[in-house]
């Protein structure tokens, strides 16, 4: 038996408030080293850490271990601000990835759905293998992560609209799950193996405080979408967040394949003032 989290019980994946440490610039995820590995959808993959430490996005099984206890790459040196963020919640992790989805039609993504097999040569008795997301970068604003129960039953569906700087947390070995991004521009994130325990279990109660994103049980032929809100509280690298009226999630009244793009409700404001990259992209920049 392995340890599991308590939070994830219920629904296999738990929406955390967004990310309220220092702004991190788009050149730390735009000039790693991808590599061409397909998961997904269209694929690239930034090994930050991997079994070795060596550009590897294979599982660390390859390597004749389970995955945690990973080695950081040569990227990190491009991309520290990301790097900090995994070790900030201070768990033990392992693959730590920045992805790169390319675009895509909702058919071509639910052809995609898939689960993630994290606990290979995990020994009975440790903690259970999850993944977590911190979302980078969404111009099109309507990226959907889309997650089943059964891969082939749509009644079983939650679909969580996506934006910058959200926090999410996935059972991925038990759910299906893929993310439909239309573009045009490629969806950058923040994947991060983590061995479930105390640490983790801590860090995802204090992100959630006082009260998770209110979610509803699916109906057949009517998958949820489910909108991050940001929620009250304090947080380690921040000062007390505002609170905001939750906003319910949204149901498609679509069958699955047929749905229309959602168009992502604002999320949460960023502190300080937003500044503009090279392509125009919006990034909050912090106030002194």
């Amino acid at each position: 038996m392995h340890r599991k989290l308590d939070i994830l019980a219920d629904t296999g994946y738990a929406v955390m408030r967004d990310w309220q440490g220092p702004p991190i610039a788009p050149a730390e995820w735009e000039s790693l080293t991808y590599l061409d590995w397909k998961s997904g959808g269209d694929t690239n993959f930034a090994p930050l850490a991997s079994a070795t430490g060596e550009l590897d996005c294979r599982g660390f099984w390859d390597h004749g271990k389970p995955d945690k206890d990973g080695i950081w790459t040569q990227n990190r040196e491009l991309a520290p601000s990301l790097c900090r963020y995994v070790e900030g919640i201070g768990g033990n992790f392992g693959r730590v990835r920045v992805i790169k989805l390319n675009p895509s039609d909702e058919a071509t993504a639910l052809r995609q759905l898939h689960r993630d097999d994290n606990n290979r040569l995990n020994p009975d008795g440790c903690g259970w293998v999850v993944r977590s997301w911190l979302e980078l970068d969404d111009t099109a604003e309507q990226s959907v992560f889309i997650l089943r129960e059964q891969k082939d039953d749509p009644a079983t569906e939650t679909r969580i609209a996506l934006h910058p700087g959200m926090q999410l947390i996935i059972d991925t070995e038990r759910l299906h799950h893929v993310v439909w991004h239309p573009g045009p521009q490629p969806r950058y994130a923040l994947i991060t193996s983590w061995e479930s325990d105390d640490v983790i279990d801590k860090w995802i109660s204090n992100e959630t405080q006082p009260a998770p994103a209110s979610v509803t049980v699916p109906r057949p032929g009517q998958p949820d979408l489910v909108s991050a809100v940001q929620l009250s509280g304090e947080s380690a690298t921040s000062a007390p967040l505002r609170a905001r009226q939750p906003r319910l999630p949204q149901r498609t009244g679509r069958a699955a394949g047929t749905a229309r793009p959602h168009r992502r409700r604002p999320g949460p404001a960023w502190r300080g003032r937003r500044s503009r990259d090279r392509r125009g992209r919006s990034w909050p920049r912090a106030t002194r």
